[in-house]
């Protein structure tokens, strides 16, 4: 059996010398007498050069002994306290120990004796126990058990406890050798950078819990750093974000099959992490200041664009449209699910046709009363379509055969083409519904294109959502041939016949490799199909927007031609288009002529790229994970 010597370092600030004075007496009590222990003030007092009186004579009354050793530091932190007092450490072993706890007698030598009959190991631990002063009570705290864990999975474990008390800390035996090998704490972490240094090398350490042995008793009292709930949210949250950034994501989540299952996984660990986390100052009180301080702090420094962190109790939404053109409403759905713990139901009629999805509900297929049912038990209802809300009520009352009473928040998102204005700049829909009637009866308004939303609707633009990341870049350099697709749903309302075919026809008179696909009554995945087989896709020119289509095309990197208004771009209100990809034109079959020839004439090297950024702006501005953030806070925001 070795008689490894152990390094006890205890860091002093400003503590009251009653405690310092039983801490020191704990350990010397101890039966390992093979010990030493380092005591590092770090500049208590007013005056860094003057100690107390009262701790000074704690000091002199220990002087003698020579296993103790004293130092006085400016007060440069706790922390580099530490990294000075393991470097003036001689044990092969230091067992960090704060200067308001207290050890066990046989504290020191049951870790010992589990160094002894499991060597080769670089951080010895165990579970320690809380005690309160005024009640005198102590509680055991668990450690998660490490043993025998693989290390490369290490952090895996502590992520998926969300930064509970899963993390040896003082009490603890770490080898010397190791902080000489992987470096001391870094001290610009905000606290507890004991768990930032375990976590940072858990790949490089092997961890030992010992069991059945001498207690390690942290005292609990109001100036504790960890009783302190906004301090100690924080520091978890930090933790939990630094495992996210920085831990390889087969490690954290293993069974991810998509970079999205993993960013998932990630989400929900944050969602629940507040509530899963116990609170140690005790009442219900500090458990919410730590709930909403973890929120607060996760909200503002998370830096994933695909993640969203949702708290609290799930929402439920009730998203009703009787025809979800151009699935719109399916998309919106997909979405939220993705980036977010709330349930939404989209409720449509059954599906009759191809250009129509089908809702997870539908009626006419599942029972009405189970529809009427989610309608009733949702947090919110969100309609989708043209009419307002109590217009789109009346129409699902009759669909259904029930009568639907609604008392909770509505939003409604409009993109159909009824709802357009007339050159005159009346409104086709609202020729029988006033602008004042949807704000009436809408706690939110939101259109998909920005050519809807009017001034006097005081709407928001929210854009289409769409599954972009699914979709690699398909464009690809033909030398045979240039293919410029077209998807119209309408030929009259895209201005396929005005418009487009006579500017391709006269572009084909000078240009004999152009060839022009116009795909009229394809299924959508025929559509896209084509899509990416062109170098070019043309969407439309009567909205002044860009449709689902020109999103499609985007998404498979294919750049897009389509007319955009000035009215568009002047109700984008503060949307930030960034390098906006889609190409504009004069609404002319000559203006579509002109901005054609100048793309026949570009290069492989030059349309590549172009497709290129295509591609990413889609992916930023459309995509679910986009999108879904959106609507998630949305939906909380008006709940």
């Amino acid at each position: 059996m070795t008689n490894p010597k152990i390094s006890v370092t205890i860091p002093v600030y400003n503590q009251k010398p009653e405690w310092l004075e039983a801490c020191i007496y704990s350990i010397l009590a101890n039966d390992y007498k093979n010990i030493e222990i380092i005591i590092v003030d770090d500049g208590s007092g007013d005056v860094t050069e003057y100690l107390p009186k009262e701790l000074l004579d704690v000091y002199k009354k220990f002087s003698g002994d020579p296993i103790f050793k004293s130092f006085q530091n400016n007060h440069y932190g706790i922390w580099k306290a530490r990294n000075f007092a393991i470097r003036q450490a001689t044990g092969k072993y230091i067992m960090p120990v704060d200067s308001d706890d207290t050890i066990s007698p046989t504290c020191i030598s049951d870790l010992v004796k589990a160094v002894n009959e499991n060597p080769d190991y670089d951080i010895y631990y165990r579970d320690y126990f809380h005690y309160t002063e005024t009640t005198g009570k102590a509680y055991k705290i668990p450690i998660t058990d490490f043993t025998g864990k693989k290390k490369w999975n290490l952090p895996a474990l502590m992520f998926k406890n969300k930064g509970t008390e899963g993390f040896p800390n003082a009490g603890s035996f770490f080898l010397k050798s190791a902080y000489e090998k992987l470096g001391f704490y870094n001290i610009a972490w905000e606290t507890r950078q004991d768990t930032h240094w375990i976590i940072k090398n858990l790949g490089n350490l092997r961890l030992y819990q010992a069991k059945d042995t001498g207690g390690y008793f942290v005292r609990r009292h109001e100036n504790n750093v960890s009783s302190n709930m906004k301090f100690r949210a924080r520091n978890i949250a930090r933790m939990l974000l630094w495992l996210a950034e920085n831990c390889k994501r087969d490690v954290l989540y293993p069974e991810a099959k998509t970079e999205q299952d993993y960013w998932n996984y990630v989400s929900s660990i944050f969602s629940s992490a507040p509530t899963y986390i116990p609170c140690y100052g005790g009442g219900e009180e500090n458990q919410k200041i730590f709930e909403r301080e973890f929120q607060t702090f996760v909200n503002k420094h998370y830096r994933w664009k695909n993640v969203n962190f949702t708290f609290g109790a799930p929402l439920k939404i009730a998203m009703l449209s009787l025809w979800d053109y151009s699935a719109a409403g399916y998309h919106i759905q997909q979405a939220v699910t993705r980036m977010s713990k709330h349930k939404v139901d989209l409720i449509t009629k059954e599906e009759t046709d191809q250009k129509h999805k089908r809702g997870n509900l539908q009626i006419g297929k599942d029972e009405a009363e189970d529809i009427k049912q989610v309608i009733n038990d949702a947090d919110i209802i969100h309609f989708k379509g043209d009419a307002p809300p109590f217009v789109a009520i009346e129409g699902f009352e009759r669909t259904l055969g029930t009568t639907l009473n609604i008392t909770k928040p509505i939003i409604i998102t409009i993109e159909g083409s009824q709802f357009r204005q007339k050159s005159d700049n009346e409104f086709i829909a609202l020729a029988r519904w006033e602008p004042e009637r949807y704000k009436k009866e809408a706690d939110l308004i939101t259109t998909v294109t920005p050519d809807l939303n009017y001034p006097e609707l005081e709407g928001e633009f929210i854009p289409h959502a769409y599954d972009t990341k699914s979709f690699k870049n398909a464009w690809k350099w033909n030398p045979e041939e240039f293919i410029i697709s077209h998807t119209p749903s309408e030929r009259r309302k895209k201005g396929t016949e005005t418009i487009f075919i006579p500017a391709i026809y006269n572009l084909q008179q000078k240009y004999k490799n152009l060839k022009a696909i116009i795909c009229d009554d394809l299924t959508n995945e025929q559509a896209i199909e084509v899509i990416q087989n062109s170098q070019i896709f043309f969407d439309q020119c009567a909205i002044g927007w860009y449709g689902y289509s020109g999103i499609e095309a985007g998404a498979c990197g294919i750049p897009v031609f389509s007319w955009i208004s000035d009215e568009a771009l002047n109700q984008l209100e503060d949307v930030d288009l960034g390098d906006f990809p889609v190409i504009g034109f004069k609404k002319s079959a000559k203006g579509l002529e002109i901005i054609l020839e100048i793309w026949l004439n570009l290069k492989e090297a030059e349309l590549r790229k172009i497709s290129i950024k295509t591609k990413e702006w889609f992916d930023n501005f459309h995509s679910y994970e986009t999108i879904g953030k959106i609507w998630a806070n949305k939906y909380e925001e008006l709940k």
